[in-house]
């Protein structure tokens, strides 16, 4: 996005009534007021200041700037980091519907089932992605789940006499395992770079299907192929640790109490909690979609994996 892709236009004022003001739509949250956010919120557009933000956000950052524009943009009182990932997907996916496009285009990959008919050369292009499939979704097509009313925060575990509370996740938690993730590995991160940037160099090349490939010792990917997975298993076991709330009723702050509860909690704590979590907190955006095939015509179900990307429009004047 340039800078001349945005457009200017005064904030909205939040000014707190019981009447909305013009310019908001409502979202009924399919959390259903369960967790942190109220069941029903109101948004309003992308201003110029937001299309700024976003603009100017980069790769590291581009989260925590998302969150902090979306709550510029809900009427009601919300705390950012308390939300959870799945109504961040909602609310941008509402906006999106409401105020950009009654339509979004996205990538669509064939099953081999639907190569049957399809002559030898362009099925060769379109496995090779040389050729790209995209389809339309409408807002009709996209369906959500309400979390069950059974549901109850914490989620209570009990488990060799020893009482567990769970929250679900929250974005927050994302955030704090990147920041701590990030200090922890600093240094290796660093002494990786070189080798980091000629695999991403070598991918491209081979993904483009030219170019010069970039050396890399066996020895050196080994090493750093090691690392990538050492950060990813403490990256994942913060974003674990944090869904702790407490241990026999010792309620767990701070994030190094909670990964100590974490690394002591035995395994059929998590598969109990994953149980019920199944059983009861399914909600959000059903990401299986029926579509129809841009090769055969026919419907078919899909499994869609959003990302919060997705749904930001192309924010021009």
């Amino acid at each position: 996005m340039s800078d001349n892709d945005i457009f200017v236009n005064d904030s909205v004022p939040k000014v707190k009534s019981n009447i909305i003001p013009k310019g908001y739509v409502p979202i009924n949250l399919s959390s259903a007021g369960k967790l942190s956010a109220p069941a029903k919120i109101h948004v309003r557009n992308y201003n110029g200041q937001d299309a700024l933000d976003l603009a100017m956000a980069t790769e590291d950052d581009i989260l925590e700037t998302l969150l902090n524009v979306l709550i510029g943009m809900i009427y009601e009182d919300v705390e950012p980091n308390d939300l959870h990932e799945y109504d961040i997907e909602e609310i941008m996916l509402n906006i999106f519907f409401n105020f950009w496009s009654s339509a979004l285009e996205y990538p669509y990959t064939a099953m081999d089932d639907e190569f049957e008919g399809i002559d030898e050369i362009r099925t060769a292009r379109l496995k090779k992605a040389e050729e790209k499939l995209i389809i339309t979704l409408t807002s009709g097509q996209i369906k959500t789940k309400n979390l069950k009313k059974e549901f109850v925060e914490p989620i209570v575990i009990i488990n060799d006499e020893i009482t567990y509370e769970f929250t679900l996740p929250r974005i927050g938690h994302t955030l704090t395992a990147q920041e701590l993730t990030e200090d922890k590995f600093v240094d290796e991160e660093d002494f990786f770079n070189e080798t980091s940037q000629k695999l991403i160099h070598n991918e491209t090349v081979i993904e483009n299907g030219g170019g010069d490939l970039l050396k890399v010792a066996p020895s050196e990917k080994r090493k750093f192929l090691k690392y990538q997975a050492k950060r990813m298993k403490y990256f994942t076991s913060l974003i674990q640790s944090n869904l702790i709330k407490s241990v026999d009723g010792q309620e767990l702050i701070n994030v190094e109490d909670k990964r100590n509860a974490y690394l002591i909690a035995p395994l059929t704590v998590w598969e109990k909690l994953n149980k019920e979590i199944k059983k009861n907190a399914q909600f959000g955006i059903e990401h299986t979609i029926k579509v129809k095939s841009p090769l055969t015509g026919k419907d078919v179900d899909r499994r869609f994996q959003f990302r919060f990307m997705d749904f930001l429009p192309p924010l021009e004047p």
